[in-house]
């Protein structure tokens, strides 16, 4: 199964911090994008910029979540226009607890997104009820359709509206059913 990613919604928390583990190596705020419970993506200036398949250690705020930090390896480093690059870097042995965090973390997150959509879709419907009262015509004719519709589904099929010709095919059809029980088997004795 393909990892999902959670992309950042404008109401989380956009920078994260890593630090290279070379001497001397300060903490650099970057731009976060992306989080999976196997990779993250930041936004950087180029000569901030991890090399490919670097170790560094990263901070990353869990959407709909706490805060967790651990070791990650640089896998892809790609131009992002100007001076900047995303950057996708991949967890190293993620311990268990950080893993459930990022996994509830983004659940949540995922669970509020649905939510919200669910919201809107609900307020577009209340919206255009409110909305066909105020044109009455409207109102009227979309009642009568109604009605129209339920009276063509109550309605017998055509064929069936005759009374003798439905009683022909009723029994036709009874006989059907039962006589292939007789066929070629003689007619007992009456006598």
């Amino acid at each position: 199964m393909a990892e999902r990613k959670y992309q950042l919604q404008s109401g989380d928390k956009s920078s994260l911090r890593f630090a290279q583990i070379k001497k001397g190596a300060r903490a650099v705020r970057t731009e976060f994008l992306s989080v999976s419970t196997t990779t993250v993506e930041m936004k950087m200036e180029s000569r901030e910029a991890p090399k490919i398949l670097e170790r560094i250690k990263i901070e990353v705020p869990i959407p709909g979540s706490k805060q967790i930090a651990w070791w990650a390896l640089v896998s892809n480093v790609v131009p992002a226009g100007g001076s900047s690059v995303i950057v996708t870097c991949d967890f190293d042995d993620l311990p268990r607890g950080h893993l459930n965090s990022i996994k509830q973390g983004l659940a949540s997150k995922s669970r509020a997104h649905r939510m919200e959509q669910m919201s809107e879709s609900t307020q577009q419907a209340v919206e255009a009820l409110v909305y066909l009262p105020t044109k009455p015509w409207m109102f009227v004719f979309y009642g009568l359709f109604a009605l129209w519709l339920i009276y063509l589904l109550i309605q017998p099929p055509l064929k069936h509206r005759d009374g003798e010709a439905s009683k022909k095919a009723f029994d036709k059809g009874v006989e059907n059913l039962f006589m292939h029980r007789y066929k070629g088997a003689v007619e007992p004795d009456r006598n």
